[in-house]
């Protein structure tokens, strides 16, 4: 599999974002359309996988829970197909797969009336003492707070349980130890360092973990699939994730006492058996058993590479946190534990070399993140850290992970290796700090060994969510409103992945094609004839087909661009095949690409040719790599027309033989296609063209080895005063599903059976094109089908490939060319502002204040 899709990818899966302070909203969808259109509003906001060139103030990313899929209305076939694991419910799973006691959950926690997790994270730095309140210490992040509970009560959503979540000094966690080190080194991320991916088998060498064991679709460490992901819900997996939520309180006060008190007596032990040369101090001995138990020092640094005993001569390792923080060690040396013990935390959590099933821990890693709760705790003597009282407060941590298996991932991890120790010949001894036993003892390996005893549990588990954090462009057909039309396409599994190699060929061949030269010109049609201004005139149109753009009647102003398709500009004298983009601008509606939602263009794509070569997405992908990279035009035919062969499939052969080999005289005397098909409201399918009316145009008189003929005729065409060309705009209903196929775009729509008809007209008059301003203008426009209100909802599946092809396309156009992405003619005055300047406006505005602190109150406090 090629890179990974960091477009479509969520953003806290890869990348942990390292913000201060988080809000955590479990959120209960009163319907299936209402739940869509709050997905389709909190869209725009979801942060990606893409590496930044700034941090975002408020992050944004959303999660699904199993019955949350449901509420959606999610097909039965596709949830069905979903892990076992995933499918059922937690409060029955966690007691008997994670060791849970039911007894310590939150009521509202882990319920079927979860349906979607909003996460909230703030980049400021946070503002007065770690105990004041959250609006005081993050007031964007209370804004924030305040626009998505706004947002939840316009859908008609309920916040069922909020957490707030907040870092704490020094980088810590509340038992005071440096946290989030020991990340996976995910095969395809930037910056992996040693120690952080799977060891290999040279002693002194690691490998990256391969980017399936926690991105689904793409290959795991046994080069597989996960198995959904390969099935009918494939399309809903793919650059997606399983995500674990887990609220863990902790018992400070209990920490510090359980530790304090039986330190000085394991130092005493090892000073007696010579293992120490002289008494330690109360405060180093209690750095040592805290270090003991979980296999680190609590600056972070590994006992394995730092034994110690005695690393806190200056008595800062309480609130010192290692500048960098070294991952490189095995525990192949320290077999018995003597260095570690094998019951430390991180050593049973990631075994590293010396996992139980003997290929190590590289199918059992997770990506782990994780948030303090609560205030820290003040009451410490600074000696061996006795408490003098406990408080009240409640305080833990949000543990979140990320995972393609639950079952062979997490719950392995917490289930098996956290508590049993069976796996690591340790009996029935559990994880000192999560196990979920009341008492417990864990062994410090020695001779004689020392015995830890704990007849309390220090972490408790108050709740548990199981998720799944979809990528974006599932998210986004989740979203949909519901209509029948969309009940007409079928994805196969295998569309996802060959989208996404698709993606990776188009890039690579831009790449190479537009290495050294700017601008870099798109990765389809990019040589353009002209770029034209035009009215869209909507009238007559027959009652059948009035839905969106084509409703009411009324005149539009529209640019057209012409162009030729070949993937590096040629000749004219040459044959190819023509296309036709349409832009009309200022159309007034809720648009699909989240990225886009306010913008009010309406794009049409269409060709000089009336169906397509290529079945679907999987034919695209192996066409694509058959034919690419070529080294000729001659070259690229010769290898398409043999894979045709190789296929016995004759009709395609001839389809693109015939698409390729049209030279019309002039580009508006043309007639175009749009090939694949789309929504007409909520019921219908159809396919447009785009045909000449008139006046008549003249053959072309340019000389036939000339470069720009086509440009040059439609130049003629327009030069005079009074120039004026009509065409007409005409869409075909389908009227048999079985011969008007939606996922079969080789298939001609008979016009025998429904007709091509009239919905509008396109007038083109004088202008001239051919300005620099003009020309610069037409290469940062960007065309996609998916420029598009809902009523026109491009339907199969090479329009889902196009989706992801042009997008990326532009992309990387737009960020090498040094061009904003931007559509002309302005933003939809039915759009709602987007987050960050609402708490702009927020933050401004004096009178906005008092409402922060309200909808704070409001909400169902974690």
């Amino acid at each position: 599999m090629g890179n990974l899709n960091f477009h479509d990818i969520q953003g806290n899966i890869l990348r942990g974002y390292n913000f201060a302070g988080g809000l955590h909203y479990f959120v209960k969808v009163r319907d299936e359309h209402s739940g869509r259109a709050l997905l389709r509003d909190l869209l725009p906001e979801v942060t990606r996988a893409v590496e930044w060139t700034e941090r975002p103030v408020i992050a944004v990313n959303i999660a699904l829970t199993y019955s949350g899929l449901e509420a959606l209305g999610v097909q039965r076939t596709i949830l069905d197909s979903l892990p076992s694991a995933f499918r059922e419910p937690i409060r029955a799973r966690a007691p008997r797969q994670l060791g849970d006691d039911l007894g310590d959950w939150e009521r509202k926690l882990g319920t079927s009336d979860t349906h979607v997790l909003v996460l909230l994270a703030s980049s400021e730095k946070p503002r007065g003492q770690p105990e004041a309140p959250l609006p005081a210490r993050f007031p964007q992040l209370a804004c924030a707070s305040v626009w998505l509970t706004q947002r939840l009560r316009a859908h008609g959503a309920d916040c069922v349980y909020r957490q707030d979540v907040a870092t704490l000094p020094d980088q810590r966690e509340h038992f005071g130890f440096a946290d989030g080190l020991g990340q996976p080194a995910v095969e395809g991320m930037t910056n992996n360092l040693p120690g952080q991916g799977t060891p290999d088998a040279d002693p002194a060498a690691w490998r990256d973990i391969k980017a399936g064991e926690f991105i689904l679709g793409y290959p795991d460490e046994d080069g597989e699939y996960a198995e959904a992901a390969s099935g009918p819900a494939a399309w809903l997996l793919y650059d997606g994730t399983y995500m674990v939520y887990r609220k863990l309180e902790q018992d400070v006060p209990r920490f510090r006492e359980l530790l304090s008190r039986q330190a000085e007596a394991y130092a005493r032990a090892e000073l007696n058996a010579c293992r120490l040369t002289s008494p330690l101090s109360s405060r180093a001995s209690f750095e040592l058993m805290a270090a003991k138990l979980v296999g680190r020092w609590r600056d972070g640094r590994a006992l394995e590479l730092e034994p110690g005993p005695d690393r806190d001569k200056d008595g800062d390792l309480r609130t010192r946190t290692s500048g960098h923080i070294d991952n490189n060690f095995r525990y192949g040396d320290d077999r018995d534990g003597h260095i570690c013990p094998v019951g430390a935390h991180v050593r049973r959590t990631n075994p590293r070399d010396l996992g139980p099933s003997g290929h190590g821990a590289r199918r059992h890693r997770i990506i782990r993140r994780g948030m303090p709760y609560g205030p820290p705790y003040r009451d410490w003597d600074g000696e061996g850290e006795r408490t003098k009282r406990p408080d009240h407060d409640e305080r833990g941590l949000i543990f979140t992970c990320f995972n393609a298996d639950l079952e062979r991932q997490f719950e392995v991890v917490q289930g098996q290796w956290s508590n049993d120790g069976n796996d690591f010949g340790l009996g029935a001894e559990q994880d000192f700090l999560l196990g979920g036993r009341r008492t417990g003892k864990m062994t410090i390996e020695g001779d004689p060994p020392f015995f830890v005893d704990r007849n309390e549990r220090m972490v408790i588990t108050r709740g548990c969510q199981y998720l799944l954090m979809p990528g974006l462009a599932a998210l986004e057909r989740l979203s949909a409103p519901p209509a029948p039309v969309s009940g007409l396409e079928a994805i196969p599994p295998q569309e996802p992945a060959a989208t996404h190699g698709i993606v990776d060929l188009v890039l690579a061949e831009m790449h190479r094609n537009y290495a050294h030269t700017r601008p870099m010109r798109r990765g389809q049609h990019p040589k353009a004839h002209a770029v034209l201004e035009a009215d869209f005139i909507v009238q007559d149109v027959p009652r059948d087909l009035r839905f969106g753009l084509f409703a009411a009647e009324r005149s539009y102003r529209a640019w057209i661009r012409l162009s030729s398709s070949h993937t590096v500009p040629q000749s004219d004298a040459k044959p190819d095949a023509q296309g036709m983009a349409i832009k009309v601008l200022k159309v007034e509606g809720e648009k699909i690409l989240p990225d886009e939602r306010g913008q009010s263009t309406q794009d049409f794509i269409l060709v000089n040719h009336a169906n397509f070569f290529l079945r679907d997405a999987v034919a695209v992908a192996d066409f694509a790599r058959a034919v690419t990279p070529t080294v000729s035009q001659r070259d690229a035919q010769l290898r398409a027309f043999a894979w045709f062969a190789r296929r016995g499939d004759l009709r395609g052969a001839l389809t693109l033989q015939r698409t390729l080999a049209t030279k019309p005289p002039n580009p508006l005397a043309a007639d175009y296609w749009s090939q694949t098909p789309y929504a007409l409201g909520d019921d219908l399918a159809v396919k447009y063209s785009v045909r000449a009316k008139g006046p008549e145009i003249g053959a072309l008189r340019s000389p036939p080895a000339d470069w720009d003929a086509l440009e040059e005729a439609v130049q003629r065409a327009l030069a005079p005063l009074d120039a004026e060309y009509w065409l007409e705009f005409r869409i075909q209903r389908q009227a048999n599903l079985l011969a008007m196929p939606v996922e079969d775009p080789t298939v001609l729509w008979n016009e025998d059976i429904s007709p091509f008809r009239t919905a509008a007209m396109i007038r083109i008059a004088h202008q001239d094109f051919t300005s620099q301003e003009r020309r610069e203008f037409g290469e940062n426009l960007s065309f996609t089908p998916w420029h598009s209100l809902w009523a026109h909802r491009p339907l199969g599946g090479i329009n889902r490939v196009r989706r992801e092809v042009y997008q990326a396309s532009r992309h990387l156009r737009h960020e090498r060319n040094g061009a904003p992405v931007r559509e002309p003619g302005g933003a939809s005055a039915s759009c709602l502002p987007r987050m960050m300047d609402w708490i702009r406006g927020c933050l401004e505005s004096t009178a906005a204040q008092p409402p922060v602190g309200q909808a704070e109150a409001e909400q169902p406090a974690g």
